[in-house]
């Protein structure tokens, strides 16, 4: 029915109907809005009376509002300051849960108050709100604190907590988008902070990453982003005090439903004490024990290594192989004692080490056996000179405890690919010219096939 038509039944005129209808629509506007606002308020009141509350959270991080049972519940009746971050309101189950945007079912965690205590919650999203639809949700906070379900998430939270310790493990998590990153309590110390400290940032992360070790970690990260791999990675990092710690991380990343990465969440601990270890045990199996210089097997593994390298045209690089063999070292040890000959040892030792380049190697191979592979040596001249300095390195006196001792040598040279092809050659040419300079009187540098044949003895094989 138009106007025209209820203005031709009543005696009013069309202005006065105008105005009946548009008080009609007010008061069916403000009747509807009464009784939504009635309903509103029954529905507030009816969830306070539940015990449970609402926290409007932006971002994943931080609390834009939260109602009085919300702010009951948390330990703060004075209300929640907008801002406050999740990780000081929730433990860290759901402080990564509020950083998802949820499936409408409760996650189980804890949170806390600000007296240390806490109890035992669930979150569930009850969707998006206000304007910035897709950054703000409504989480709806429920207190589980009844005797058994406390009880069994205190036993939980235990044995997690004990297994991080005991574990030295830390779990970790970045939100892409945001930056924003989450560290449980376990991954300050390693990194050199207390606990909450100062607020975890990957720039700050990033910042502390050896220099040595930034690309093989970024590219880690990118190709666990991309799909391609997951991030397991080993890694220094220097604390503020200039300490070196080693860090080992396992990660992966949460992707949206359309497959882009989201947040990247893992584990990590610090295995400086591993490291340590491994690298004793590789001193111990690599190393002589008493004169810290590289040990046989240590010696024959790096005379392969040379012995397969070529050149730019493919020709062997040249190198010598030099036997040494301390004279009248037994008498000191009858003498004086085996301590006392260790301690010459260890002198001899570092003297030798002393006398080659850092790309040659000298060795102990035997009680008072040595061997030195010089890189490079294409010639029996050069052999020779530096032979030379290894026989002063030998022979000088060695002063300790006021008594001087002094210790002959016999060198034997052998030149590869010059003189000999293989590395059976090599070492059985070597040997037995040092064996001829021990037979010569005068002559305790011989090269190999410089010696008389019918001289030469038949040394112990190395």
């Amino acid at each position: 029915m138009t106007l025209e038509t209820i203005s031709s039944l009543l005696p009013v005129s069309t202005a006065g109907m105008a105005a009946i209808v548009s008080a009609l629509i007010a008061f069916g506007l403000g009747l509807g809005l009464w009784c939504a606002h009635r309903r509103l308020r029954l529905l507030t009141t009816a969830l306070e009376a539940s015990g449970c509350g609402l926290v409007t959270i932006e971002r994943g991080t931080r609390v834009l509002s939260a109602n009085r049972q919300a702010a009951r519940l948390l330990g703060r009746p004075e209300g929640i300051a907008r801002d406050t971050q999740t990780r000081r309101l929730f433990g860290g189950t759901l402080a990564a849960a509020v950083q998802a945007p949820g499936d409408g079912q409760p996650v189980r965690g804890t949170a806390h108050r600000p007296d240390h205590g806490w109890f035992p919650a669930t979150l569930q999203s009850l969707g998006p709100c206000g304007g910035l639809a897709r950054q703000r949700r409504l989480w709806l906070l429920r207190d589980l604190s009844d005797g058994q379900e406390l009880e069994r998430l205190r036993k939980t939270e235990e044995r997690f907590n004990a297994s991080q310790r005991f574990g030295r493990i830390g779990v970790w998590d970045w939100n892409i988008k945001t930056n924003e990153v989450f560290w449980s309590d376990e991954v300050f110390p390693m990194f050199g902070f207390t606990p909450n400290a100062i607020t975890p940032t990957y720039d700050l992360f990033i910042a502390m990453v050896h220099p040595d070790d930034f690309l093989a970690l970024t590219d880690s990260e990118r190709a666990c982003l991309s799909g391609t791999a997951l991030h397991d990675q080993e890694y220094r990092v220097v604390w503020r005090d200039g300490s070196i710690h080693w860090i080992r991380e396992t990660a992966d990343v949460l992707r949206d439903p359309a497959g882009a990465p989201r947040r990247m969440v893992g584990v990590i601990r610090e295995v400086t004490e591993e490291k340590e270890a491994h690298r004793r045990a590789l001193r111990i199996a690599m190393l002589d024990p008493l004169t810290g210089l590289p040990n046989r097997a240590t010696f024959l593994e790096r005379l392969d290594t040379e012995l397969s390298r070529t050149d730019e045209t493919g020709a062997p690089i040249p190198l010598a192989l030099a036997f040494i063999d301390l004279d009248d070292f037994k008498p000191i040890n009858d003498t004086y004692g085996h301590l006392m000959g260790d301690r010459v040892l260890m002198a001899i030792s570092k003297r030798l080490n002393e006398a080659v380049r850092p790309q040659d190697m000298v060795a102990r191979v035997g009680g008072d056996e040595f061997v030195a592979l010089l890189w490079g040596c294409r010639d029996g001249a050069r052999a020779r000179t530096v032979a030379a300095r290894l026989l002063d390195a030998v022979t000088a006196p060695v002063s300790i405890d006021t008594v001087t001792h002094r210790v002959r040598a016999s060198i034997g040279i052998s030149l590869y690919p010059s003189l000999v092809s293989t590395r059976d050659d090599l070492i059985a040419t070597a040997d037995q010219a040092m064996y001829v300079a021990k037979r010569s009187s005068g002559h305790p540098i011989r090269l190999h096939g410089e010696e008389d044949a019918g001289e030469a003895g038949e040394g112990p094989e190395l």
